[in-house]
């Protein structure tokens, strides 16, 4: 096989791609039946390498994109918090509540600010308990021999794929 045939193959995994497009969900059994069927020849798995680089793309893609869009979003509300300050100065000072079909007002809020948490006394501050279960605890002991009721080490074999 020629290395352009080779390159085209391993990111042209229409099949895979049709297969995974479902909107039932992907069952262990029917990801098994995927697998097995594209993992039965060299063409196969070159494709399949294909497909996971690429999915793992598109997932930087989305990330990216997100990270994008997050960004975009920050800086409008930093726009409308910039705009809001500045029309709430200019509405009290003269006194307006109306503009156009727009009905614009202030309300007057409180809101504690504690500059110096250090200086406060103690009768202001409380203490949330939460119980957390230590995993490398449970593995260590498990490990040293030591039965853990309701826990045990579950042995994975992960694929990592760059």
């Amino acid at each position: 096989m020629n290395s352009y045939l080779a390159t085209t193959k391993l990111y042209n995994c229409d099949n895979l791609e049709k297969e995974l497009a479902t909107e039932e969900e992907l069952t262990d059994e029917k990801m098994s039946e995927i697998i097995l069927a594209h993992t039965s020849t060299e063409e196969a798995k070159m494709e399949l390498c294909g497909f996971l680089a690429n999915t793992k793309g598109a997932i930087a893609f989305c990330k990216t994109e997100e990270d994008r869009i997050k960004e975009l979003r920050q800086k409008h509300e930093r726009k409308i918090d910039v705009c809001k300050n500045a029309l709430k100065l200019y509405l009290v000072q003269n006194g307006i509540q109306r503009v156009g079909t727009h009905t614009l007002s202030t309300r007057k809020s409180q809101k504690v600010e504690v500059f110096d948490p250090g200086a406060l006394p103690q009768e202001y501050y409380y203490t949330v308990e939460e119980k957390k279960i230590s995993l490398s605890k449970i593995k260590e002991d498990i490990k040293a021999g030591k039965a853990v009721d309701g826990a045990r080490i579950n042995h994975n074999t992960s694929v990592q794929f760059k």
